[in-house]
């Protein structure tokens, strides 16, 4: 999960335009795949806006990540009829 969680973070961090160690570290991201509700930066304020819920939602499925034109992106999962 923590790889994933880069992947996304460094989508995320070249999409904004920003570096993604102002986004989040690798203790924040280990503290999410450990917890929903971990007690970190990153899901607090602009930077849970900017990547913390996006994080939250991959980790549960609710977020993909895919390639456009050679980039990583996040994307919300369809939602599947049962």
């Amino acid at each position: 999960m923590v790889e994933l969680l880069k992947v996304l973070l460094k989508a995320v961090a070249e999409e904004e335009g920003v570096a993604p160690k102002i986004i989040a570290t690798v203790d924040e991201l280990e503290a999410i795949a450990d917890s929903d509700s971990a007690d970190v930066p990153s899901l607090k304020g602009w930077r849970r806006e900017l990547f913390g819920d996006k994080a939250l939602a991959l980790k549960n499925g609710e977020f993909g990540l895919v390639l456009e034109r050679g980039r990583v992106k996040a994307r919300p999962v369809p939602a599947v009829a049962v």
